[in-house]
C-alpha cells in the first residue's frame, strides 16, 4: 500500500511529509504503529508522528503506543519530543493513563520527577476536559491493579483538574479501591489520594480525612 511504503521510505523527508498528510482516522494510527514511526531514527520524523497522533480522534491503540514511548528515557531528554509526547497524550488521555497504570512502573515525584510531571499534566487535562462514566470506570479498574507508587501523580493531577462542583456518581468499588491504596500508601502519597476522594465527593474518604486530621 502506498501509505505504508511512504512511511518506510529510505528518505527521512519523505517519511516526515507522509506523516503530516495522514488523514485523521484509526487506520492512520495503525499505519504509524506498523511503520514504527514513533521510534524512527530521525527525531523530526518522530515529532511528526507525535503531531499526527495529536490530531487523531481519541483512540485506545494510540494511548498504548504513547504509553510505550513514555518508557523511553532518551526521548524525554529532548525538549521538543517531550512536548510532542505531552500534546499527543493529551488527545488520547484516557487510554494513555490506563496504559501507564497497567505498565506497573512507579512514577513517584522523588524517583522520576519528569515522568511524574507528565502523568500529572495529562491527568489534570483529562479531568478538566470531562470524563464519561465508562472512562472513569476503566480508570478505576486500572487503579485497582496498579502499584501505589504509580498512583500518586495521577491522583494529584485528577484532583487538581476536577471541577469544584464535580461530585460524581462514583463507580461501584471506587471507594474500596481508594481505601486500599490509602492503606498501602507511604506518607507522601496520602494527600493526593485524599484530595481525589474529596473531589469526587466520597463521604468515606471525607470521613477518613477528618479522622486523620484529628490524630495530627
Amino acid at each position: 500500500e502506498m501509505i505504508s511504503q511512504l512511511l518506510k521510505h529510505p528518505a527521512s523527508g519523505v517519511r516526515h511529509n507522509a506523516l503530516l498528510t495522514l488523514p485523521s482516522s484509526s487506520g492512520s494510527i495503525e499505519h504509524i504503529a506498523r511503520a514504527g514511526s514513533l521510534h524512527d531514527s530521525d527525531a523530526q520524523v518522530q515529532l511528526a508522528a507525535l503531531m499526527a497522533l495529536a490530531d487523531m480522534p481519541a483512540n485506545w491503540r494510540a494511548g498504548q503506543l504513547l504509553a510505550e514511548l513514555f518508557q523511553n528515557t532518551s526521548l524525554l531528554q529532548d525538549r521538543y519530543l517531550k512536548e510532542g509526547l505531552i500534546c499527543a497524550a493529551a488527545t488520547h488521555a484516557q487510554p494513555f493513563l490506563v496504559a501507564v497504570l497497567e505498565s506497573g512502573q512507579p512514577y513517584s515525584a522523588t524517583a522520576n520527577g519528569e515522568r511524574a510531571e507528565i502523568v500529572r499534566t495529562i491527568a489534570q487535562h483529562a479531568a478538566r476536559s470531562g470524563m464519561s462514566p465508562a472512562d472513569l470506570k476503566s480508570l478505576v479498574a486500572a487503579l485497582s491493579k496498579a502499584p501505589v507508587e504509580t498512583v500518586g501523580p495521577l491522583a494529584e493531577g485528577l484532583a487538581a483538574g476536577w471541577p469544584r462542583s464535580g461530585a460524581i456518581d462514583i463507580p461501584t468499588g471506587a471507594e474500596d479501591v481508594l481505601q486500599r491504596l490509602l492503606d498501602r500508601a507511604p506518607a507522601d502519597q496520602l494527600a493526593p489520594l485524599l484530595r481525589l476522594g474529596n473531589a469526587w465527593g466520597s463521604e468515606r474518604l471525607t470521613q477518613y480525612t477528618q479522622q486523620l486530621t484529628a490524630t495530627l
